[in-house]
């Protein structure tokens, strides 16, 4: 009863009304555009046969006049069936018919074949009309109640990308040349920074982020957009311009600016995941080190100056018994994160380099500076060295590849669980839960490798999907064994565990080949003690000893078994250590809300303009994705069919139901912009042949309509199905 009334309250609260309330959404859009058929055909003086809302076979109804009102079963879709209007059953060819001396049928002067082509195109065009006019109407109404939108802030620009590489020139004053970053040239002014404001895009205003990914999205490679934006420096605003081009490589959906969404100071709940962090949901930070902070790019300068000490980190919290909002100060110590640029060879060597593509399940095809296609091997890695593409062999890369723990010496600690990932009612336990695995467990033993690597990790998980196979982890002091079955979710190996790095306890998990531990003899499983003498008692002591002691002599002294050992590594080289390898972060694991706008009009005719703008800009951003896709710079991954649709509904009407209504909003025009598409038995298919018609002084041959309806049927089933699958994929995938 205790697992079972929770199944059930979810199943009611979580998925059955959110899906109730999408198909009353959907079968209003469905409505409307039906509608306005039917309207438009009394209009024209034409019959209606039937107005149906959903599919299959008739479960109910009323006639009413002439027509027939009915409910199908499936509710999904709807028609209105006219006197002569046969979309899906091929057409009897009276010519033939005339031939074989068969009397031709007397044309009923109501059917949809003997109106005008005029008369027919209005019938045609109404239901999409109505779309539209609904889509704006519901836009409408989501302005005037007011809706939030992640803002068009910046967040950071990331590497590599064209945000962080543009060149601006500023509208007026520029800045101070001691607020440039680029201190080597204080009066060249490069790449987008945590907080501007995108103002305009491509000569259209910015209200919200999704606007920038709008452009970006659809952009052809080469293209590019003038920007305009505003920076805040020492309270005064200053406007800088620029062109801004996209990235595009075949690793990626779709082309990207590089800009990240800025978030607030305000700690979100993850609802997936289990975390020992002492940070809660809704809990706002204030100070860092008793300095006041009020944006979250002012975090960044605070974690570039980290050292090894504990952080203080001051947070605003919502007493939930007093209702009133307590300070809370929590000291945190700092993480270490090792350079993402840094890689070792198997002999030992230190290579400074960008990972480009590291797949070892399949092939990857990556673009190199030249613009030249290259694939990369299972059995490579591809890596971007002084500016070049270079394809190394992943048995040359120490461990086969990044996914290593923390590095020093060739000495790495041992795996912790840091974060759990939660199943919902209804779901069985993650492998993890399903074994008893707890936060802070430290792995001993995974399968038949001791205290294993990240990457051994993964790979013995991949190997034993769908059997057993033992863990023993650490767990207050004390060895505790159990069995895990991992399984396939997303193609990869699930345990139901995030896992950080022991930085507590100096006890060696692995040793690289070729490093100065493995030349020194360390092994695994050595308790580091002291090194040059002095105690230390955390891998941070160790790595803050090593900067003291470049250039000099180094012997660390570990505890092995029983007994003591002291390792000699020499006078360290620039490949044996570098300080600039290793940062300082703090937290680690936070995620924190998105930074948002409130588009909102009190004013009706404000919001009726924002209404028909957004309406405008949907249908002919479908236009523009469907363009994008046939050149291949949109994956077909970006795509949803009725059961995506469905899914990304559910989750908009558990968040509130203004949400709902904005979604219903974009489907609307959505089927507005696919149903005039030029495709047979589409509306926008009928209007082609009315055209023809008009053109010809006569409809097309019956024969050439009917192989037309038909290849228009099989490629909009083609597509229902394949995309219904996309999506059924994709959800079972999630649940496994």
């Amino acid at each position: 009863m205790e697992t079972f009334l929770p199944a059930v309250s979810y199943i009611l609260t979580d998925i059955l009304w959110p899906l109730v309330q999408f198909l009353i959404g959907l079968n209003l859009v469905v409505f409307i555009h039906e509608m306005g058929h039917f309207m438009a055909a009394r209009w024209a003086g034409i019959k209606v046969e039937r107005f149906a809302l959903g599919m299959g076979p008739r479960l109910f109804g009323i006639v009413r006049g002439e027509t027939d009102f009915c409910i199908c079963a499936l509710p999904l879709g709807g028609y209105v069936k006219m006197l002569g209007q046969e979309d899906f059953a091929p057409q009897e060819d009276p010519d033939k018919a005339a031939e074989d001396g068969q009397e031709q049928p007397a044309v009923d002067p109501r059917s949809f074949n003997a109106a005008t082509v005029g008369k027919r195109m209005v019938v045609i065009s109404a239901g999409v009309v109505m779309n539209v006019i609904l889509a704006a109407i519901l836009f409408v109404i989501v302005c005037m109640i007011g809706k939030d939108y992640p803002a068009p802030v910046v967040g950071a620009a990331a590497a590599d990308f064209p945000a962080s590489k543009i060149a601006i020139t500023w509208e007026g004053d520029a800045p101070p040349a001691a607020a440039n970053p680029n201190k080597k040239a204080p009066n060249a002014w490069v790449g987008l920074q945590p907080g501007d404001t995108i103002l305009s895009l491509d000569g259209d205003p910015v209200d919200r982020f999704i606007d920038i990914q709008m452009v970006a999205s659809l952009a052809d490679k080469g293209e590019t957009f003038p920007v305009t934006f505003r920076r805040k420096i020492d309270g005064k605003e200053y406007i800088g311009k620029a062109t801004m081009g996209v990235k595009l490589t075949p690793q990626m959906d779709m082309p990207k600016f590089g800009i990240v969404p800025a978030t607030t100071l305000v700690v979100s709940e993850n609802p997936d995941t289990r975390t020992s962090s002492p940070f809660q949901a809704d809990d706002k930070i204030v100070a860092i080190d008793g300095k006041k902070i009020s944006r979250a790019w002012q975090l960044e300068p605070i974690k570039k100056n980290l050292t090894s000490k504990p952080v203080e980190v001051t947070v605003e919290r919502l007493d939930k018994t007093t209702g009133k909002i307590k300070t809370i100060t929590f000291t945190e110590k700092p993480f270490i994160s090792c350079s993402a640029n840094v890689l070792y060879l198997a002999d030992g060597k230190r290579l400074k380099a960008t990972i480009l593509a590291d797949n070892p399940d399949k092939k990857q095809e990556i673009e190199t500076e030249t613009g030249r296609k290259l694939t990369v091997d299972p059995s490579e890695i591809a890596l971007k060295i002084d500016g070049k593409t270079e394809l190394r062999k992943r048995d040359e890369i120490a461990g086969g590849g990044y996914f290593t723990n923390l590095d020093i010496l060739g000495m790495t600690p041992r795996l912790r669980i840091c974060s759990m990932f939660k199943s919902t009612p209804i779901e069985r336990d993650t492998p993890a839960e399903a074994a008893g695995l707890q936060i802070g467990d430290i792995t001993q033993r995974y399968g038949d490798r001791p205290t294993p690597t990240l990457r051994e990790f993964l790979d013995i998980s991949k190997k034993t999907i769908g059997n057993k196979t033992r863990i023993t982890v650490l767990r207050d002091g004390k060895n505790v064994s159990m069995e895990i079955s991992p399984r396939e979710k997303n193609g990869q190996a699930l345990v139901g565990v995030g896992q950080s790095m022991d930085l507590e306890h100096l006890v060696v998990a692995s040793v690289r080949k070729g490093s100065p531990a493995a030349k020194a003899g360390v092994v695994a499983g050595a308790e580091l003690k002291a090194i040059n003498g002095q105690k230390i008692h955390s891998w941070i002591d160790l790595l803050e000893a090593l900067k003291k002691l470049q250039g000099q002599e180094i012997t660390i002294t570990a505890r092995l078994g029983n007994a003591e050992k002291t390792y000699k590594f020499g006078k360290l080289t620039k490949n044996d250590f570098q300080s600039d390898d290793y940062k300082y972060v703090i937290l680690k694991g936070v995620d924190f809300r998105p930074l948002m706008t409130t588009i909102k009009h009190d004013n009706p005719l404000a919001a009726i303009s924002w209404g028909t703008k957004e309406t405008y800009r949907l249908v002919a951003s479908t236009y523009q994705t469907l363009s994008s896709l046939f050149r291949g710079s949109v994956s077909t991954n970006q795509l949803r069919g009725p059961v995506g649709i469905g899914q990304v509904a559910i989750m908009a009407a558990r968040h509130s139901l203004l949400n709902l209504v904005y979604l219903m909003a974009v489907i609307s025009a959505a089927v507005a912009a696919f149903n005039f598409l030029p495709l047979p038995v589409l509306d926008g298919g009928h209007a082609v042949l009315l055209i023809a018609e008009k053109l010809r002084g006569k409809p097309l041959p019956i024969k050439i309509v009917n192989i037309i309806q038909m290849a228009g049927l099989v490629l909009i089933l083609g597509l229902f199905v394949a995309l219904t699958w996309q999506d059924i994929a994709r959800i079972v995938s999630g649940w496994f």
